[in-house]
């Protein structure tokens, strides 16, 4: 990651993705536009609720960034850290978990409505993914 971001100066995002052209999750780098969006979801209290619509345009910078986990819904706030945060959309079981890495990036981990897994099983994977992005150098 910290490649890709080196390589190319005016990349925005990575995604790796598998060879169907799945994303496992996605960085971003720091920029006024991440820095506004991190702030609006980390001011939600915690188990607090957050509405996106059309008005919040902070959140167009995701979807022009093909990440569209936050979009005109209500979500509400299920775990806080330090640097960690998870959303989870209120008309899906669908999760989000956004973690400020310690290298001044937002990793983005979108886990889609359950359908096949168990919510313990979800648990155990954002819990693993969280860990991963916290502890990223």
């Amino acid at each position: 990651m910290k490649k890709a971001f080196t390589s190319e100066q005016n990349l925005k995002s990575f995604s790796p993705a598998d060879q169907g052209n799945i994303r496992y999750y996605t960085v971003f780098s720091m920029n006024p536009d991440v820095d506004a969006i991190w702030k609006k979801l980390s001011s939600v209290k915690n188990n607090g609720t957050i509405a996106i619509t059309e008005a919040d345009k902070i959140f167009n910078y995701l979807r022009d960034e093909n990440f569209r986990f936050f979009y005109n819904a209500e979500y509400q706030q299920i775990l806080k850290t330090n640097n960690s945060l998870v959303f989870q959309r209120k008309s899906q079981n669908s999760f989000c978990l956004i973690t400020k890495t310690k290298n001044k990036f937002i990793a983005m981990k979108e886990f889609p409505a359950l359908e096949q897994m168990t919510a313990d099983y979800y648990k155990n994977e954002i819990e693993f993914y969280r860990e991963l992005f916290e502890n990223y150098n």
